[in-house]
């Protein structure tokens, strides 16, 4: 029986130890010897996404008042990229230490098509195609939300390889596009019956989880 590994991971949600159960793929709290929600992990993405959003709202302020460069926010904006993509990787995984080349791989491919898109946005944002109006904001925005999207990918493939078979789209509080309404009434359905997260038309704004059986 594999060992349980304790760690700690660094996100903006309270402080407290997990241990790490390699077998079942699964957070434990040792204070209960309980099984992490699923829902309680991925708050704890959805607030490391928060607190770079607000990182990415303030340098797009910063570049429509002109008090920084287009380069420079261009870089600010790479840099949130590959924090929340490597960051949701790791909290899927069990934390750092767990990361393999193999996650690392995934993560990096990721993070060039994000890169991909971002210099597309800036080359039409210098050239003035696109504005930095109230919309520019939101696409900003978007960058390190797309983080959820590769989370609820490699999420589906664990649960997969552990023997679950059925999923449950789960609404929370939020604005919820008619796609994820539609999810949530159908009910229990095999795995990838549903659109993916992320892929929906709230896209990386989705807040919807994934309950598996």
């Amino acid at each position: 029986m594999k060992k349980m590994i304790l760690v700690q991971f660094q996100i903006p949600m309270p402080d407290r130890f997990w241990e790490w159960a390699p077998k079942a793929r699964r957070y434990r709290d040792p204070a209960t010897g309980r099984f992490v929600a699923r829902d309680t992990i991925r708050r704890g993405l959805d607030d490391l996404i928060q607190d770079s959003q607000g990182r990415v709202s303030e340098a797009s302020d910063l570049l429509r008042s002109g008090q920084i460069e287009l380069a420079e926010w261009q870089m600010i904006m790479r840099e949130e990229i590959k924090r929340t993509q490597l960051g949701a990787q790791a909290l899927l995984r069990g934390g750092w230490k767990q990361m393999t080349e193999a996650d690392y791989a995934v993560v990096a491919e990721r993070i060039r098509a994000q890169y991909e898109f971002l210099h597309h946005f800036t080359v039409r944002l210098r050239d003035g195609t696109v504005r930095t109006d109230g919309n520019f904001m939101n696409r900003a925005r978007l960058y390190p939300a797309s983080a959820r999207v590769g989370y609820h990918e490699d999420e589906q493939g664990l649960v997969l390889e552990s023997g679950y078979t059925r999923e449950l789209n789960v609404l929370h509080p939020a604005e919820h596009c008619f796609e994820c309404v539609e999810c949530a009434n159908r009910g229990w359905v095999p795995i990838g019956a549903n659109p993916p997260i992320g892929s929906r038309k709230c896209l990386g704004n989705d807040r919807c989880t994934m309950r598996f059986r």
